[in-house]
């Protein structure tokens, strides 16, 4: 039988706010391309993270490997630990000509939470 892991993702308060509020301000219908290719991220990130885009650098003292990936017009910088099966979302940022709504720019890219 063959496992696959699954890592647990954590977001940090201010992407979990930003997250949150895209869900509650901009229709879901309008912004269901965003939502899809978050979900396949999301999906990576749980499933395969230490293959998923270049490693930036280690930590010095855990066991933590910070990487960094683009996913559909997703950027994401995200710290990562085989050990504990734990990956910590730290930047999730929109690429440019990206095709979802403004108002996911202005929440994801620029609002200060």
């Amino acid at each position: 039988m063959v496992r696959i892991m699954s890592y647990r993702i954590e977001l940090n308060d201010v992407h979990r706010r930003k997250l949150s509020a895209c869900l509650r301000d901009v229709p879901f219908d309008s912004a269901k391309a965003f939502w899809v290719d978050l979900k396949r991220l999301f999906k990576v990130l749980a499933e395969s993270p230490t293959e998923f885009g270049e490693a930036a650098y280690d930590f010095k003292h855990s066991k933590f490997q910070s990487r960094l990936g683009v996913r559909a017009f997703l950027s994401v910088q995200f710290a990562v630990s085989p050990d504990d099966e734990l990956v910590v979302v730290q930047l999730l940022t929109l690429c440019d000509n990206h095709p979802y709504p403004a108002e996911i720019e202005k929440i994801v890219n620029h609002e200060p939470f």
